[in-house]
């Protein structure tokens, strides 16, 4: 079931404040005279590399540099492709009326295997995007306030000053162009890997429906082999079920046309959020975020957003350290303050949901999570 989208606003994504640099901590620069270093590549061009340390910001030249040692997401999204190249264990010895079956099971096993690979890459790309997006939001201030230096300066009286901020200027303008382009594909890749864990979770609802109806059809004629090889299939679709945790969250009806949760954000403040898979981000009132101690100062109102009537407004980006709804808690969830949520507290919206298999059951106003917990950790 579609849940149904906020008809007040909808986000559709960062545009000012959405940069990252181009790979993650732990990259490491191997030079073509035997040494190495370790750091953040944050910025390339055609003669040089810019790199972060530990003790700071160094510029290499790439002449002097053999080859740069990919992260360690980039090693781990190749190893997480299955190989497809061994024969799963229910293809072997099975009878001739359950080879349709077999064959499911095995590309369902198949389809775990991936899932337990890319959950474990979840939390480390989540990172990537939260730590780079923060980095973002520091380049931004600084070329806000160097911008408002150069304002200030007669540029025919203090030539070398306003030529030196003015480069300055464009410097980190560059970087934060690069950093956007990378950052968006940083953030299809992470869309992926929920895309992959949620296809494995629709592949296990259809054998398990597939399953069942087998078992009305042959149930009658089966031999004692086949009914045991029958029970062995429903033996491990309930391992594979066991993957998943199922949370469930009871709605208030009285809400006609939305579903309104009651979430608890960095553990202190109650917020009545709209549940709206058509917003990007969790997203609250300025007076939610008064509430959490937050600055709304409309100078960091950067963040360009789409409203329903066409019309573009600004938000606010920033990182809330904790979202919580019932027993389901994910940490550090990227949302921003608006202007105007549309009669309730927020929205919950795709950086929590994305966590999540979510559906409703309308009957029992019930919001349903289920969550893939295998390979988590």
């Amino acid at each position: 079931m579609i849940i149904t989208r906020n008809k007040f606003l909808k986000l559709v994504g960062f545009f000012a404040l959405t940069v990252f640099v181009t790979v993650a901590a732990g990259d490491i620069v191997h030079f073509k005279n035997g040494k190495k270093i370790e750091g953040t590549v944050e910025a390339l061009d055609d003669g040089t590399l810019l790199l972060k340390t530990s003790t700071g910001k160094i510029t290499i030249r790439k002449s002097s540099v053999k080859n740069i040692e990919r992260s360690a997401l980039e090693k781990q999204e190749e190893d997480a492709v299955p190989s497809g190249n061994e024969q799963s264990s229910f293809l072997k010895n099975c009878p001739e009326k359950f080879k349709d079956l077999a064959g499911d099971f095995d590309s369902l096993q198949k389809g775990r295997e991936n899932a337990i690979k890319k959950n474990k890459l979840k939390k480390y790309a989540l990172y990537k995007i939260l730590r780079l997006e923060n980095t973002n939001k520091k380049l931004n201030v600084e070329l806000t306030s160097l911008n408002k230096r150069i304002a200030l300066i007669n540029p025919e009286r203090n030539v070398k000053n306003y030529n030196s901020l003015i480069k300055k200027s464009n410097n980190i303008s560059a970087r934060i162009q690069i950093n956007h382009s990378n950052l968006t594909q940083l953030n299809k890749k992470y869309e992926k890997i929920d895309s992959d864990i949620n296809d494995y979770f629709d592949l296990l609802n259809e054998s398990k429906e597939k399953i069942n109806k087998k078992h009305e059809e042959v149930s009658k004629s089966l031999t004692p082999e086949e009914e045991e090889y029958f029970q062995t299939l429903c033996s491990e679709l309930k391992e594979f079920e066991s993957d998943f945790v199922r949370h469930e969250y009871k709605y208030d009806k009285k809400h006609k046309s939305t579903i309104v949760v009651s979430s608890l954000l960095n553990g202190k403040v109650r917020a009545n959020l709209i549940v709206d898979t058509g917003a990007s981000l969790v997203c609250m009132s300025e007076k939610i975020a008064n509430k959490l101690g937050i600055d709304t100062d409309k100078s960091l109102f950067t963040m360009t957003v789409l409203l329903a009537d066409g019309s573009q407004g600004k938000a606010m980006p920033l990182i809330l350290k904790s979202v919580k709804v019932g027993d389901l808690e994910v940490q550090y969830v990227r949302a921003a303050v608006l202007n105007d949520v549309g009669g309730e507290d927020g929205l919950l919206g795709m950086s929590f949901l994305e966590n999540f298999k979510v559906s409703i059951d309308s009957k029992e106003n019930t919001l349903i999570l289920d969550e893939f917990s295998a390979g988590a950790n």
